[in-house]
Formats: structure tokens, C-alpha cells, sequence
């Protein structure tokens, strides 16, 4: 058996202490980093001086069902008003309903008082304050003003006619309350005023009336109605929002387009959401911020990748709590 003395050991540490300089040399390396080709192409855009104005629709007054992070329940439901008059605390809100039936204005109606029968998880009554306007003309100055307390609904359906007042389901009948769901019959078109007081309602708003039906299509109805469409989605957006707490809407027409991975990037965090024409979600399959980007290209706060066919699509872009803006620029490119 071999025993190395101190002596002999000195070479073994010599090259040891070697070794781990050279290690260490690597380790610390200097190191280039640079960002795709697409995440150039991406920040080039983002950044441009030349921009297009693109106003965006908030969906929020036809129903607060369209406003908040889940907007699900407003995209399936077939009632312009259902159950969206009360809040979660079962308060009414203080909104005012307006009819027309073919040119005519019908009537408006306002919600004053409910009882909610928690056996069966309803409304088992409601009062409600109308005004019937026999003239047909946006104004109300010489409409008949009622109130009716309509009961016992959460077992049975009644039917409101605003001439005759309470009817049957047999009579010619304009509004419809089954428990919480309020439905208009399929002849009449709604405005919901947000926010107001019917006892000094004087005249109709001039804005878009809507019969029940999908939610989803009445979404595309209004965009395609104010041609609010992504139409130069290779040049850099400028996104107008009403306000920093609804979100907006827009319709992208890609009839005629390949099918594609597009990235959409925005300087403000903001939540994207995308449904194509059958309503359904369409989830990004990505959506993480390189290294590279986050430090050559700050103006990037957002990155979402999709992949998106030949098809109509609904975009929904969503403040975050965050953003101090109401307006966002957003800069598309293809790549993966």
C-alpha cells in the first residue's frame, strides 16, 4: 500500500486548484441573449409612432350580466332582462325598461319591490311600476302611469299587458314573470336605461332595442350595427374603452384568412378574451413573456398566443384593477 505525504499531495492541489478556476471562469461566463425574431417584430410595433384609432363597445348597459370577469351567463341567456334585474343581495336595480313593438314605443317599466321565497330559491312576487304609451311616439308625457303587485310566481307564471294590466297566458300579453325570469314577449324590442327613476320618465332613448334571443348574437348584432371591427390587425391599435371598469368589445371578420398563431400584445395589463362564432372560448396557448422581452422591451405587459381560423370572432379586452388607462395600444404579429 501507496501513502502520499504532504509533500507529494502538493501537485494533486496544485491542479485541483486548477480545475476549479477554469470551472469557475465558466460558470461566469458572459452570455448573450436576444429576443426573436418575432418578439423584434412584435416590440417594433408596439412602439411605432403611427397608430389606428379603434373604438371598442361596452356591453354593460344591455345587462350588468355583461359586465365583471364572467360574462358566461349573459353569452347563453335567451332574456334580454331574466334575472338580471336584482343583484346577489336580492336588491333591485334602479333600472328602467323601455318596450317598442314594431315602430311604436309601448311602454317602460321599473321594478319597485320583490320577496324572494327561499324554499324555492325564487321570487315568489314583485311590484312593479309601468307606464303604458298609447301615442306609439318616443315621448311619455301623456302615458298611463300603474302599479300592480304581481304574486304567488314562483309556482305560476303571470303575464303582463300594459293597456289591460294582469292577463293570462291565453290574452295578448307583453312581459312574463316566472320567478326571477323576466322574459318580453317575441314581438317587442327592450332598452335598458341604466340607472333612473320612472316616475319622471318623460321620453324614449334613441339607442338600440333588442328582442330576447342569445346573447352571442346580440353581441354581434350591436358591433355589426356600429361596424366596430378589427379591420388593420397588422397595424399598430389604438384600443378606445368607455371607461377603466366595463370592458370593450369588438367583432374580427377573418372570412378569406388562413388559419394562424397570432400573438397579441398590449402595453397595459389587460385580460383578453376571444370567442369564436359559435360561442365558444377560445383558450390562448400561450401566454408567458420571455426574459429576452421583459428586459430589451418593457412595453410589453400583456403577451397572449392563439391560434385562430377563417371564421368571425368576439373580442373582449378587460382592464385589470392595475391599469391607470382607459385606452390600450395592441400590436398583433404572426409567429409561434
Amino acid at each position: 500500500m501507496t501513502y502520499l505525504n504532504r509533500k507529494n499531495m502538493r501537485p494533486f492541489v496544485f491542479l485541483f486548484m486548477v480545475a476549479a478556476l477554469f470551472t469557475s471562469c465558466e460558470d461566469f461566463e458572459e452570455k448573450t441573449y436576444e429576443m426573436s425574431d418575432v418578439e423584434v417584430a412584435a416590440c417594433a410595433l408596439i412602439n411605432d409612432t403611427l397608430e389606428v384609432s379603434i373604438d371598442t363597445y361596452d356591453m354593460a348597459h344591455l345587462s350588468p350580466a355583461w359586465s365583471g370577469y364572467d360574462i358566461e351567463s349573459a353569452l347563453i341567456s335567451s332574456e334580454r332582462i331574466s334575472s338580471s334585474w336584482f343583484d346577489d343581495d336580492h336588491l333591485i336595480l334602479s333600472d328602467i325598461y323601455v318596450f317598442t313593438k314594431g315602430a311604436d314605443t309601448l311602454g317602460a317599466l321599473q321594478f319597485r319591490s320583490l320577496v324572494y321565497d327561499e324554499p324555492s330559491n325564487t321570487v315568489d312576487s314583485v311590484e312593479v311600476e309601468y307606464l303604458y304609451n298609447a301615442s306609439g311616439t318616443p315621448s311619455f308625457a301623456s302615458a298611463v302611469r300603474d302599479t300592480v303587485l304581481v304574486l304567488g310566481i314562483a309556482n305560476t307564471p303571470a303575464y303582463l299587458n300594459f293597456e289591460l294590466g294582469l292577463v293570462t297566458s291565453s290574452d295578448v300579453w307583453h312581459i312574463q314573470f316566472d320567478g326571477e325570469i323576466v322574459k318580453q314577449n317575441t314581438d317587442l324590442k327592450l332598452n335598458r336605461i341604466r340607472g333612473g327613476d320612472i316616475s319622471t320618465f318623460s321620453s324614449a332613448p334613441s339607442g338600440k332595442y333588442f328582442a330576447d334571443g342569445p346573447g352571442y348574437d346580440i353581441a354581434l348584432e350591436s358591433l355589426m350595427a356600429d361596424s366596430l371591427y378589427l379591420v388593420y390587425s397588422d397595424s399598430l391599435n389604438y384600443l378606445n374603452l368607455s371607461n377603466a371598469i366595463d370592458a370593450g368589445f369588438i367583432l374580427w371578420d377573418r372570412s378569406g384568412q388562413l388559419n394562424k398563431t397570432l400573438i397579441f400584445n398590449l402595453d397595459e395589463y389587460i385580460s383578453i378574451f376571444i370567442w369564436d362564432s359559435e360561442g365558444t372560448l377560445v383558450v390562448p396557448i400561450d401566454n408567458s413573456i420571455s426574459m429576452e422581452t421583459i428586459s430589451y422591451c418593457s412595453s410589453v405587459k400583456v403577451r397572449e398566443v392563439f391560434e385562430l381560423e377563417e371564421d368571425m370572432y368576439l373580442l373582449r379586452f378587460r382592464p385589470h384593477e392595475s391599469a391607470v388607462e382607459w385606452s390600450h395600444h395592441l400590436a398583433i404579429v404572426e409567429g409561434e
